[in-house]
């Protein structure tokens, strides 16, 4: 009604006004938080969304409630009602989710959790500590491919979907103080990694899978870029050359390309030759141990 001093008149039955739909009130923008204070907040800004698992997307990261995982309406994914919330231990921070195996998990600072559907009480979902036994130094040191790896502060882990989490990364294991054990340079070329504050938030810390390969992108202490790679095939390690990006992408599909990129929003796509014209230099090292030629009466030195 536009004029304030109009009559409108509801002359509607009531046998017609009962077979209408109900009016919902609950399809908020994601997400309806609370703040310190107690006062409700509507459409707090979310850090990082994933899904859909059973229809469902599901994200994490409210400043006000760091503990908390959020999820959308079945088959609905603008409405995000203030009930659908589920709290991590309360010890615990959400950091970033995920899906694997048709699953919805989320990485907490300590630990792993699977969202369990309860469908006997209605659509909620429930956080169940997994057995994996860790959890992630930043939302972008996991990927995820065959199985999941993160970047935990001891080092890299691989994770099938049960079980405990396996430790992947002795063979560079001087890259990863941990508390009190400083790390230290390997070949005086590598810098241990930089895991900054310590509290789950690190974002030069990524990670990426693409064909049977895991690359860990990280800043060292003495601030250099660095890319190391995991061959699932010959459970090595290796380093690239060219340490100019920060972070790669790769579909799920086998043969897909891997795009590489850099903090200036350059995207490179992974071929055969050189770089923007240069020539790539690497460093090659053997499987090989040196060795001394003892003499008679040198003793060991």
């Amino acid at each position: 009604i536009t004029n304030a001093n109009q009559v409108y008149n509801d002359n509607s039955a009531d046998s017609s006004i009962s077979a209408n739909a109900l009016l919902v009130l609950d399809n908020d923008a994601p997400v309806t938080s609370v703040n310190a204070s107690g006062t409700t907040v509507y459409g707090q800004p979310v850090q990082f969304i994933w899904g859909p698992v059973e229809q469902t997307l599901f994200a994490c990261g409210d400043l006000n409630r760091p503990d908390y995982v959020y999820y959308s309406k079945r088959g609905f994914p603008e409405a995000w009602p203030a009930v659908n919330t589920t709290p991590l231990d309360p010890h615990d921070k959400t950091i970033n989710g995920f899906i694997y195996d048709g699953k919805s998990f989320v990485f907490g600072r300590n630990n792993l959790y699977a969202l369990i559907p309860n469908v006997i009480e209605g659509r909620t979902w429930t956080p169940v500590l997994t057995p994996c036994g860790h959890g992630i130094v930043g939302p972008y040191a996991f990927c995820v491919g065959e199985y999941v790896w993160f970047c935990a502060e001891d080092g890299v882990y691989e994770w099938r979907g049960q079980g405990e989490a396996v430790l992947i990364s002795n063979p560079i294991r001087p890259l990863f103080p941990y508390k009190s054990a400083d790390g230290y340079r390997v070949n005086n070329v590598y810098s241990p990694i930089d895991f900054g504050s310590g509290i789950g938030d690190n974002k030069t810390i990524r990670m990426a899978y693409h064909n049977k390969e895991v690359h860990l992108f990280y800043k060292d202490t003495a601030g250099n870029q660095q890319h190391a790679v995991y061959s699932m095939d010959t459970q090595g390690w290796r380093f690239m050359p060219t340490n100019m990006f920060n972070f790669a992408y790769s579909d799920e599909a086998p043969q897909s390309p891997l795009l590489l990129g850099r903090i200036n929003g350059d995207v490179y796509r992974v071929v055969s030759g050189d770089i923007e014209g240069l020539a790539v230099s690497a460093q090659f090292e053997t499987g090989g141990h040196d060795q001394k030629i003892m003499t008679p009466g040198s003793g060991f030195g």
